[in-house]
């Protein structure tokens, strides 16, 4: 197959060109290939970049071509002035020879070097200024290997080996005043090198099919004419660009074509395309609408949707990247790929959707990507925008009803999946919880509060965050507890050890805030800020009234991007939560995490009896639940006890501000404990707490407690119900001229409908400290008459609080009993003669027949066991201890 080029081959040349070569390669992959370069007087930068990855392409899989640089048959001397500078420049500046193995140079393109160089002697020509076609700063043609397990560094240094530019270079560029992005090193390190980590990511296979991939790049500057011959730009234009591109070359208000200096740089894979890689996640979708759905940084927003995954993950993230700098500098991009072809111009919007068109013919296939982009030179430092990339979004103050917490905790609970993908499906998970709105400025509270996660997720976690497009001035977050202090040191050692543009670009300022209940202070570290004064200068944010300018900071790039703007007159934007919204956040976040974290408790240990439709309990006061709280279950166990006491007393903490001062009360066996727990762990001090066996002993020795009206009491309990105890405990309190001023409990379960007819429930209700609220509805037997003659009745035991599930039959085994008794009959007396070891040294006054004291319905047997146990003998209690 012949290819013939005309006198320029470019732009509008190159779809018909490299489809019918690809056409050719299926029908007959034997195929010779001449490319007749004969008649070319001028190569464009991606259309040169194209021709060399083909030729590259064509020797690594022994494909037979040659290449006919001038005509045949004409020897070295013979050859035009013209055509002869265009071979030097191939040959020095492009150094196209580099792809010819075993110096077979002769074999491909009919001259080797000795003939360049005699070439370069008789014309005296020497482009030191790596010139081609008027091009400035061309890089020598670089192929970029497709390698597996690739090293990060590694790729760096493969990248930034291509943009070392000459002193001659960098004289013209700096006479043209371009200082972008050659001077910022943008395109070199952020386009660049994200296309070639991305292109190894999804390219596996070549769209030659059983070739190897591989990709190629290649930049230069295209300065502006004299302005004797400014008309040249309308002839280029029409003769090498295709018609969509007009308005980046055409100033519709002067009417004339710019005569401007520009960046061209190209990035090309031959691999199977991102059409083809997105093909199954957009199986109705056409090529063009696949390849715009890659530009785009958020899927949610476009007809391609990618379910429970980054687009990220798919397509070259790179691609985005590209974009916003082109649309920064008011360029042009221009991307190919499959059947897609679209272009974005900048020149005359800023719009992303009004940039967009697609061009040529959709008939017309490219075997992989090639993304070509132009940006204006910059003539002025100033307008060079180092901030970092990020989806251009107006900025928003937050509407209270867009503040939502969420912690890390949480949301991550409940994964579980292989270590392999632990970090995507924690991100997946995370990224739920965050981006729950895209149509509404919001503020998230983010939180590490109890997390335990591996310390690996919560880095990955931590780069997520200061990385992602979606984490912007619209979308903000603030980090209310961070991970551990390593951990977030060791994030900020690994964003302080990028370069300087991976600083710049890609990354956005976190902060995360650190809190101090005891005296309410504050403090915020910065991620992503690198200058101290910048980060001193931004605790003003933490007051309602600020006053802060981009002129003010030292690095005010850095500062954007992610809760914070300027406008347009330079002053600072910020939805930066104050002082006293923060202090608000971070006493309600304890009430949540405490309050989930004792439900976590209880389900664990099936504290929380639900309504079986069987079972009924008939409760202390004499009235009937469907549904019981059992706490035994838990304070039964050490460790949970302990887990429990930490909790209950954190949760005092935030309700209580002198709690060290606070006085704690028990009456049953369960808030005995529960303060025993809370002594042992020294939470407070043994002359702080108050234990009482029962509201006999409590009343019979209410005179023990203090008196003095400035000690302020707190009643423990593991479930207030009807506050029946609890109002008798302060009516005996009162009379002693003190107050019960808190009251501490588990779980609350009143009913505020049910007893409450004097309103003393709605006071108890204020001054009650819970762990939980946890309403149960409560019955009069007269309520519900039938369901007690039909449902099995669970009476409560009043001193444990424990439900009595166990039946007479259950309890009656001979092997339960330790001291049997023996029963006589005496014929003389006529009397039968109960003998027990064990009662016959029970006092009568210790046995509570009814304890109609207490409760005149439920247990007919009490004892007094203190009095008891220290009255039985040795030998009584070595057999108890033997049982």
């Amino acid at each position: 197959m012949t290819i013939k080029l005309s006198e320029k081959f470019a732009d509008k040349h190159l779809d018909l060109i490299i489809n019918n070569i690809y056409n050719n390669f299926n029908k007959n992959k034997n195929d010779k290939y001449i490319f007749d370069l004969t008649e070319v007087g001028y190569i464009a930068n991606q259309e040169l970049l194209v021709l060399s990855s083909l030729f590259l392409l064509f020797i690594k899989n022994e494909i037979e071509f040659e290449i006919l640089l001038f005509k045949k048959g004409i020897s070295v001397v013979e050859i035009p002035p013209r055509v002869r500078k265009q071979i030097i420049e191939l040959w020095k500046v492009w150094e196209i020879w580099r792809i010819i193995p075993n110096q077979e140079y002769i074999k491909y393109f009919g001259l080797d070097g000795n003939a360049i160089e005699r070439l370069q002697k008789e014309d005296n020509y020497y482009p030191t200024k790596a010139e081609l076609y008027g091009r400035y700063g061309v890089t020598p043609f670089m192929p970029l290997d497709f390698i597996n397990n690739y090293d990060a560094n590694e790729i760096q240094q493969r990248i930034n080996g291509v943009f070392k530019l000459s002193e001659a270079v960098e004289e013209i560029l700096e006479s043209n005043k371009c200082f972008h992005p050659f001077t910022s090193n943008s395109l070199s390190t952020i386009i660049s090198e994200e296309l070639y980590l991305n292109f190894l990511d999804h390219s596996l296979q070549s769209s030659f099919k059983g070739f190897a991939p591989f990709a190629s790049l290649s930049i230069s500057f295209r300065k502006k004419y004299k302005d004797e011959i400014k008309y040249q730009n309308k002839n280029n234009y029409q003769t090498e660009q295709i018609p969509e591109a007009k308005s980046f070359f055409y100033n519709s208000v002067t009417k004339e074509y710019h005569n401007r200096g520009y960046i061209e740089f190209s990035f090309l894979d031959f691999g199977s395309g991102i059409p083809e890689t997105l093909k199954e996640k957009a199986q109705n979708a056409t090529d063009n609408e696949i390849l715009k759905f890659a530009f785009q940084h958020n899927s949610s927003r476009h007809p391609i949707t990618i379910v429970d995954d980054k687009p990220e993950n798919y397509i070259p993230r790179g691609l985005f990247d590209a974009l916003t700098i082109v649309r920064r500098y008011k360029g042009l991009l221009i991307a190919r790929s499959n059947y897609g072809k679209l272009l974005y111009d900048f020149s005359e919007t800023d719009d992303i959707e009004k940039a967009y068109t697609t061009f040529g013919d959709s008939q017309l296939f490219f075997p992989g990507t090639l993304i070509s982009l132009y940006i204006p030179a910059i003539e002025d430092k100033i307008s060079i925008n180092e901030s970092s990339i990020k989806p251009e979004t107006s900025f928003e103050y937050i509407n209270p009803k867009h503040k939502v917490y969420v912690n890390v905790n949480e949301v991550l609970n409940g994964i579980q999946t292989g270590k392999e993908y632990l970090y995507s499906h924690s991100l997946q998970a995370l990224r739920k919880a965050i981006l729950f709105n895209n149509d509404e400025a919001t503020i998230v509270y983010l939180s590490f509060l109890g997390y335990k996660i591996e310390d690996r997720i919560a880095r990955k976690i931590l780069i997520y965050l200061l990385t992602d497009y979606e984490i912007n001035i619209k979308t903000n977050v603030v980090l209310i507890h961070g991970p551990k202090e390593e951990i977030i040191d060791s994030v900020s050692t690994i964003i302080n050890s990028l370069n300087s543009v991976y600083k710049k670009y890609k990354i956005h300022p976190l902060p995360i805030i650190n809190y101090k209940r005891s005296n309410d202070e504050i403090h915020i570290k910065w991620l992503g800020i690198y200058d101290k004064p910048d980060i001193k200068k931004l605790d003003n944010l933490l007051y309602s009234e600020f006053s802060l300018a981009k002129s003010d900071f030292n690095e005010p790039s850095n500062i954007e991007g992610h809760i914070l703007s300027f406008d347009t007159h330079g002053n600072l934007l910020s939805n930066f939560p104050n002082r006293g919204d923060l202090i608000k956040i971070f006493k309600e976040e304890e009430d949540t995490i405490i309050e989930k974290n004792f439900e976590n408790l209880l389900d664990h240990n099936e504290g929380i009896v639900h309504d079986n439709g069987v079972d009924l309990y008939l409760c202390n006061g004499n009235y009937y639940q469907k549904e019981y709280i059992e706490i035994n279950n838990i304070i039964n166990s050490k460790k949970e006890l302990e887990n429990l006491t930490k909790i209950f007393f954190k949760k005092l903490q935030t309700k209580i501000d002198n709690i060290d001062n606070v006085h704690f009360i028990g009456i049953t066996s369960t808030s005995n404990k529960l303060l025993q727990s809370i002594i042992d762990l020294n939470l407070i001090s043994k002359e702080q707490h108050w234990s009482f066996d029962n509201y006999e002993s409590f009343d019979a020795n209410t005179n023990s407690l203090s008196a003095n009206t400035e000690v302020e009491y707190i009643l423990i309990c593991d479930v207030i119900s009807t506050g029946f105890l609890t109002k008798k405990i302060e009516n005996r309190l009162i009379e002693l001229g003190a107050k019960l001023n808190y009251v501490g409990v588990l779980v609350s379960v009143i009913d505020i409908s049910f007893r409450n007819t004097d309103g003393s429930l709605d006071d108890f209700f204020r001054r009650t400290i819970s762990l939980l609220d946890y309403k149960i509805d409560k019955y009069e037997a007269e309520d519900i008459k039938a369901e007690i003659i039909n449902k099995n009745i669970i009476r409560i035991n009043p001193h444990t609080n424990i439900p009595i599930r166990l039946s007479y039959k259950e309890t009656n085994y001979r092997d339960s009993i330790i001291f049997h008794s023996d029963i006589n009959y005496n014929r003389d007396s006529n009397e039968i003669i109960f003998e027990n070891e064990f009662l016959d040294t029970v006092a009568e006054e210790n046995l509570k027949v009814g304890y109609y004291k207490f409760n005149n319905v439920i247990h007919p047997y009490f004892f007094d066991t203190t009095p008891i146990l220290e009255n039985l003998n040795i030998d009584l209690l070595t057999t108890i201890r033997k049982f």
